[in-house]
């Protein structure tokens, strides 16, 4: 400390409490009471104390706080999950359109969609990548989202050959006979050509989300739904080479919007591969 004088100790050498100390600064002469001085060092001291006693209770309330998040994290889960499979978001950001034409895909907060305006001619659009190896099951919960009964449309899974361009899918759907949704299992020689309807004759009343399921064990293909993602019933169950030149060797998502004249809107709020 520099500029600063303190003068000798008083007669006797002893540094009493009541002595006062003259400080010298700058020309200016204050006197420091030293039992003041101690005074203030013991509250320093009872501070610190006190501030190291609040930390460690701090620190214990965040450990607390960190055990709650865990609690309600997994009771959030189990009430995400408390029907049906576990619920998985799917992640098509790496995957590639087919017959893309006018759709569009959004993907955010744990959804993806399809949208497809009313078109005249009968086309599937959809995103794929390369299927898992057998034997695997795809169970995917939709939202068909916005149809009508004057066109067919719809959303689903759906199986790709990408030798032969075949495409088979499973979706819930509006349709221009007028009798209402229905669940509908479809074949496509490509992805603008309709080859056959497979089973279109079990209907429902439209609710959503929609369980739906597809599988491969390297000898049959398997379509089937359900209304509470236990509880699956078999649509169509068939050999591969029923339709297939070889075997499908894609799975993906497909839109279609046939002379609907609305625009055509279908989510996927999980899928899971098992």
């Amino acid at each position: 400390m520099s500029n600063v004088k303190v003068s000798a100790l008083p007669s006797g050498g002893t540094l009493l409490d009541t002595d006062a100390i003259p400080v010298v600064r700058a020309g200016v002469t204050d006197q420091v009471n030293t039992g003041t001085l101690v005074a203030d060092v013991s509250t320093a001291k009872t501070d610190i104390t006190s501030l190291k006693s609040s930390r460690t209770t701090d620190e214990a309330d965040i450990t607390s706080l960190k055990a709650s998040r865990t609690t309600d994290e997994a009771a959030i889960t189990a009430l995400q999950n408390a029907a049906g499979p576990t619920r998985t978001p799917l992640d098509q950001s790496t995957w590639g359109w087919i017959n893309q034409g006018s759709a569009a895909v959004n993907q955010g907060g744990n959804v993806v969609q399809l949208v497809l305006g009313t078109e005249g001619s009968e086309n599937v659009r959809g995103r794929f990548t390369a299927a898992p190896a057998t034997p695997y099951t795809i169970t995917a919960l939709i939202y068909p989202g916005p149809m009508n009964t004057s066109g067919t449309c719809g959303v689903g899974p759906a199986f790709r050959e990408t030798g032969s361009g075949k495409i088979v899918y499973i979706a819930y759907v509006g349709n221009a006979s007028g009798a209402g949704p229905k669940w509908h299992v479809h074949r496509n020689s490509s992805p603008t050509v309709n080859a056959s309807v497979v089973s279109e004759n079990v209907f429902s009343i439209p609710s959503s989300p929609q369980w739906v399921r597809i599988s491969d064990n390297g000898t049959l293909t398997v379509y089937s739904y359900s209304f509470d993602g236990v509880n699956f019933f078999t649509l169509v169950s068939e050999t591969r080479g029923s339709f297939f030149t070889t075997a499908p060797d894609q799975v993906g998502i497909i839109i279609q919007n046939f002379g609907a004249g609305i625009t055509v809107a279908g989510s996927v709020i999980s899928w899971v591969i098992s």
